[in-house]
């Protein structure tokens, strides 16, 4: 596994780059603010492993941290106050000298910890468990399609095979969000449908907010009291943190589970298990239908 962009497409830079930012806010605020330039070096690569992440957090909390980031890294040094000893008989004794911790340190770090205990929840959710009584309907693109007729066992298959559950796979090479609502023509009143889309639009150089409206339109033709819907977060490359706050707010607005990136981006950088570093293997699709039916709670059918 590549193990480098395996921690940037998966996300899991942003909490390496929070745990940075709390080290680099330690130094300076331990220090008195006499170490300021080397704590605001390690708080500058914390940020850019953060934004290389391409995480999509509250907005709130990454102006916070930004806030605090260059509160601490322009701050001037702490002084010292004298205190003197308070000692019984020992009046003239000489002062003690107790140096200040920049508060805006502590503060900076607290921010830290609250914006990884807030991501960790959506980058390691818990079990998603579906209905084993509905049929699975996926509805995606190449990565679920296959690229090798005849050739290719795609993963929905391989997951038809190892549950006992019963999944058709209406994936199609090429499928962007927009194309992919011509896919639902025969998608069941009752069903588990899983999205697999927008890599496509991704790499087809649309714009956040044209996926986002796109992407919109389809969950809505989806979406159904009778229909249990799940969807993939895709890997992001950095930068396009807005491709995952388009999908996180609309998986909150059409009540849709998300399967976290993290778990497609731990199959696409497993050994052998991609043909082009994009379209997965036969061995690629067994692995993604085993993490899936886990992921999912299906049992074996064996």
């Amino acid at each position: 596994m590549n193990t480098a962009l395996f921690h940037f497409l998966g996300g899991d830079a942003f909490f390496f780059g929070l745990l940075v930012v709390a080290a680099g806010a330690v130094v300076i605020g331990v220090s008195g603010g006499k170490r300021r330039r080397s704590g605001s070096a390690v708080i500058l690569i914390g940020w850019v492993l953060i934004v290389a992440s391409a995480t999509a957090h509250l907005v709130v909390a990454y102006a916070t941290l930004a806030y605090l980031s260059i509160l601490v890294m322009t701050a001037r040094p702490s002084r010292t106050i004298s205190e003197p000893a308070e000692l019984p008989g020992n009046a003239a004794d000489s002062p003690k000298r107790v140096p200040l911790m920049f508060r805006p340190c502590p503060n900076l770090c607290t921010v830290a910890i609250a914006a990884m205990v807030f991501e960790i929840f959506m980058h390691h959710p818990g079990q998603i468990r579906v209905s084993e009584q509905r049929p699975i309907v996926v509805i995606g693109d190449s990565l679920s399609a296959g690229i090798n007729d005849g050739v290719d066992i795609p993963w929905p298959t391989c997951l038809d095979e190892m549950t006992s559950v019963k999944v058709a796979n209406d994936a199609r090479a090429g499928a962007t969000c927009r194309s992919a609502i011509n896919q639902l023509d025969r998608l069941p009143k009752q069903c588990v449908v899983i999205v697999e889309i927008g890599g496509n639009d991704l790499l087809g150089g649309r714009s956040a907010s044209e996926f986002r409206a796109d992407l919109d339109a389809l969950l809505t033709e989806v979406q159904s009291p009778e229909r249990e819907v799940v969807m993939f977060e895709l890997p992001l490359p950095p930068f396009f943190n807005g491709y995952g706050y388009a999908q996180r707010h609309l998986a909150d607005k059409h009540n849709v589970s998300l399967i976290p990136r993290r778990l497609l981006a731990s199959v696409l950088f497993s050994k052998d298990a991609t043909l082009d570093s994009i379209h997965l293997s036969n061995a690629g699709h067994r692995q993604l239908a085993e993490r899936v039916a886990d992921f999912l709670g299906l049992h074996n059918s064996q």
